[in-house]
């Protein structure tokens, strides 16, 4: 019997130390690390516990020969198996993962959403330029895994080509990905003009979950957001608006307060767009004028905001 089952026999029945002494002298081979990965990915009611935490070791001994052989394994029909795989490149960082699954990062690959966010997952900044370059995949489900797996790595060099992504894109969930991305991309010190007001164009998307990621993601950008907001909120349509304000809503600085406040105030206001500016300041616990409360009971704006203030 090959001294790969006796190994894993020998982990089920708890004996560890025999284990521990046998292995001095012993380099797994690709089929040993393969059975290591099952076994820790779909274990059997036998060998939960310590079989579980051999396996793993067994892997992590050597992350490079682990990250080679998990390709080998991205066509199993099985999500948990999958799911494992994606979970375990986490673990064995960039160094490892990013040889063993760019020559699998082409456009024809049958794996490629799995190849793209693992190369992510595992923060693999070489393959920036490879992501990138499936922005312009010709299947859209392709585009969008792209965007997303941008933003888990999360370099401001990916910006540029988001924007592109989002003022061009005709597909709405490839844009409510990119939307996505900006966000984890870009910093407050580093995103520009061009990526504050793309993101602000896409508060009028005619997908919802695009307007609500370009919010998200312009609330993460703080203060450049927050003035940018301010400053254009006059011309933006009421869908915008809506967007706008819950971004501000989520938001640290005074310029964000001052917009909530001048529209909480503004009796010429849609009472909705005057609900969302009163809940983000009640919600960040900023002191409300009663001036700007004395119609509250009649605003459309949902129930339980009355109370919250009382």
């Amino acid at each position: 019997m090959k001294f790969r089952i006796c190994l894993l026999m020998a982990v089920g029945c708890g004996l560890m130390a025999d284990v521990s002494r046998a292995s001095e002298a012993w380099e797994p081979t690709p089929a040993d690390i393969e059975e290591a990965f099952l076994l820790w990915a779909t274990p059997r009611v036998q060998f939960h516990g310590a079989a579980q935490e051999e396996a793993y070791s067994l892997m992590m001994a050597d992350t490079v020969e682990t990250a080679k052989v998990l390709p080998r394994l991205m066509g199993t029909p099985s999500g948990s198996v999958r799911d494992k795989i994606l979970t375990l490149t986490e673990e064995l960082g960039a160094g490892a993962v990013g040889p063993a699954f760019r020559p699998h990062a082409g456009a024809d690959s049958p794996h490629l959403s799995l190849v793209m966010f693992c190369l992510s997952r595992a923060k693999d900044l070489e393959s920036l330029p490879i992501l990138a370059g499936h922005l312009r995949h010709d299947r859209a489900q392709m585009r969008s895994i792209a965007a997303l797996s941008l933003g888990y790595l999360g370099h401001p060099d990916a910006v540029a080509d988001l924007v592109r992504v989002i003022n061009s894109d005709t597909e709405s969930s490839v844009r409510k990905s990119a939307a996505f991305a900006i966000g984890q991309c870009a910093d407050s010190t580093t995103v520009g003009e061009e990526a504050l007001d793309a993101l602000i164009r896409t508060l009028d998307d005619p997908f919802f979950a695009a307007r609500f990621n370009a919010a998200r993601a312009l609330a993460r950008l703080a203060d450049p957001a927050a003035r940018r907001l301010s400053d254009k909120y006059d011309g933006l349509s009421d869908t915008a608006r809506y967007g706008a304000l819950f971004a501000s809503g989520r938001m640290k600085d005074a310029v964000s307060v001052n917009l909530l406040d001048r529209i909480a105030a503004d009796t010429s206001a849609r009472p909705e767009l005057r609900g969302i500016a009163l809940r983000g300041l009640i919600e960040r616990k900023h002191p409300i004028a009663d001036t700007d409360l004395q119609d509250l009971r009649a605003m459309p704006i949902g129930r339980g905001l009355w109370g919250l203030i009382r």
